[in-house]
């Protein structure tokens, strides 16, 4: 009798064993998910490596140099009318249209000196506004040689170190506008990597959240059944 009532005792300690165990295990899940689910939530929150504000301003960017750009390779067409334009006073208005345009690059540059921040930029900047200074007084050269003695006289201005100046000037505003374009382009694929990038952990972490709710609420059944039996 007696070691009938300790047999039956003793019996249910079996299932409650497998319940603890069934519930140390999806609490060592649930641990784990949460882990998983906070990591994931980290890199979500965590700093944009770029913001509209920088894309903005990088794109402004490239318009000026864009603008640089056409303003050197479209130069040398009104130098030329000046050249084979006799008479003074037809000359006149293609000196207002050199001039607007000079001081409208002049602008851009100053605008552009602005934009930039690392050393390298300025570096580039530096040095487009030194082949502008050397153009500029190319092209003054060739105009006072122009007005004192003719086309013929100013040929010698024109052609070699005007001409030259004008040719440096326009490959370094062409290089420029080529790597801001190049700069914005890649800014662009990060953004973007970015922004898909968190919304694969927005997922993630979403999912791992709703799998512990659910082992977790399994686990408060498990220990329910344990405590009713």
């Amino acid at each position: 009798m007696t070691q009938s009532n300790t047999a039956s005792t003793t019996a249910p300690a079996a299932p409650a064993n497998r319940n603890g165990g069934r519930l140390v295990l999806l609490l060592a899940i649930v641990g784990l998910l949460a882990a998983m689910g906070l990591y994931a939530a980290q890199h979500w929150l965590r700093t944009a490596p770029l913001t509209a504000a920088d894309l903005e301003a990088q794109q402004q960017r490239v318009a000026v140099a864009e603008s640089l750009q056409r303003h050197a390779e479209g130069a040398t067409v009104p130098l030329v009318q000046l050249l084979v334009t006799p008479d003074r006073e037809m000359r006149v208005p293609l000196y207002k249209q050199i001039d607007a345009a000079n001081a409208a690059a002049e602008a851009d540059l100053a605008a552009l000196t602005m934009l930039v921040k690392t050393p390298q930029d300025k570096a580039r900047i530096q040095e487009l506004l030194e082949l502008r200074a050397r153009y500029d007084e190319r092209y003054t050269a060739a105009v006072e040689a122009l007005e004192l003695s003719g086309a013929q006289g100013a040929l010698s201005q024109f052609w070699a170190p005007t001409r030259d100046a004008l040719a440096g000037m326009t490959q370094a505003s062409r290089h420029l506008a080529e790597q801001e374009r190049s700069t914005l382009a890649a800014q662009r694929v990060t953004l973007e990597s970015f922004s898909t990038e968190t919304q694969r952990l927005v997922w993630v972490a979403a999912a791992v959240g709703l799998l512990a709710a659910a082992l977790g609420g399994l686990g408060v059944r498990i220990l329910g059944r344990g405590a009713a039996a």
